[in-house]
């Protein structure tokens, strides 16, 4: 976003969706997102596990 609209859209919600592809059990994943303009620093620990197979 340019900063110039910063004021209008600092309100707003952005989403991101992607797919990993991981071996069964339990994992942490950690995001992190960085705002390019204030520098600020925002991070997220998620687990979760994914079931065995059943093939």
């Amino acid at each position: 976003m340019p900063p110039e609209d910063y004021e209008t859209r600092r309100t707003e919600r952005y989403v991101a969706t992607l797919d990993l592809l991981l071996d069964s059990g339990r994992h942490r994943v950690v995001v992190g997102v960085l705002d390019p303009v204030t520098r600020q620093t925002s991070f997220q620990t998620l687990t979760r596990s994914v079931p065995a197979s059943t093939n």
